[in-house]
This record gives structure tokens, C-alpha cells and sequence, in this order.
């Protein structure tokens, strides 16, 4: 038997499962979400074509509407079991940079390193996907792509740089 709490529970769910239904009926939501994925993999695409920098590229992850990403490796990341992302987010609608571990023991390990850094220190706690998240760029204008991947390149670059020689420094 339901209780009055579980109900209210269920009516709320259906609420929003028909505000859901109706914005995906509109289009606009299914249009503006296969672009912002379109233009991060043209921005995956845009960063392969310069193999003198050493990283690799994964895929892209669309997510849930609340993330999307793809990694980026180089061999100083995979000796640590660690991966860079350009991640979407969608709800604040801008471009990050995160460091993340292969595994839960990786990522905590890698927070106890970092939780004091320059880019952690506001954090009381180790953030829930990455061991560290960066803003890239704050207002991204996904309306001048060109000029949206060389401002990525721009900005990507000599922050993982950076945080690559901060780890590297901790651990010596």
C-alpha cells in the first residue's frame, strides 16, 4: 500500500515526466542537445589533428544531460592510471577541464594530492566524478565554432601542462 508520501512522490514524478514528454515533442531540446554533442566532437576533432602534442583522444560521452565529455591521454596520465576530460556542462552551459582516475582508489588517492592545490582549495570535499574540475571557458559562443576551438586549444594546453608539473612536483 502507498503511503501519502510515496504518492506525492509519484504525482511529482509525472509532472515532470510530462513537462519531459512535452519539450522533447517541441524539438528544441533534441536540436540544441545534438548540437552542443556535434560541436564537442568537432572539437575532439579539431584537437586530434595536432599529434605533436601527444595526447590521445576517447570518445565522446554525451551523458545525461549533465555532463559531456571526452578524455584525453598521454603517457604520463595512463602511467597514473589518470585521464584529462573536456567536459559540457550542461547546466551551467560551459566548457571544463577534469582530472579523473581510472577507479575509485586512483581518484582518491589523487584528491589526497590535490585537495589543497590552487584549483581544489575552495572544495571541502573531493568533487563526485573528478579529482579536480577546472572552468575553460565560462560563456563558450557555440555559434563561432572556429573561433571556439582555437580559444579551447588556447586555454587546454597549458592548464593540463600545468596541473601535469604540479603532480609531477608532489610526487617527487
Amino acid at each position: 500500500m502507498q503511503t501519502i508520501l510515496e504518492s506525492n512522490k509519484m504525482d511529482n514524478l509525472q509532472q515532470r515526466l510530462n513537462h519531459y514528454q512535452r519539450q522533447v515533442q517541441e524539438g528544441e531540446l533534441n536540436v540544441v542537445y545534438e548540437y552542443l554533442i556535434k560541436t564537442l566532437m568537432q572539437t575532439k576533432q579539431y584537437l586530434v589533428r595536432q599529434p605533436e602534442r601527444g595526447f590521445e583522444y576517447g570518445n565522446v560521452a554525451p551523458g545525461y544531460l549533465d555532463y559531456s565529455y571526452f578524455p584525453i591521454v598521454n603517457n604520463f596520465l595512463k602511467k597514473r592510471k589518470l585521464r584529462f576530460g573536456i567536459v559540457l556542462n550542461h547546466q551551467k552551459l560551459c566548457l571544463e577541464l577534469w582530472l579523473m582516475g581510472q577507479n575509485v582508489t586512483i581518484q582518491k588517492a589523487y584528491w589526497q594530492k590535490l585537495q589543497h592545490s590552487q584549483w581544489n582549495k575552495h572544495l571541502t570535499q573531493m568533487p563526485q566524478y573528478s579529482v579536480l574540475a577546472s572552468e575553460l571557458i565560462s560563456h563558450p559562443d557555440f555559434t563561432q565554432k572556429n573561433a571556439l576551438f582555437i580559444e579551447i586549444e588556447k586555454q587546454l594546453f597549458p592548464l593540463m601542462d600545468e596541473v601535469m608539473c604540479f603532480i609531477e612536483k608532489i610526487e617527487k
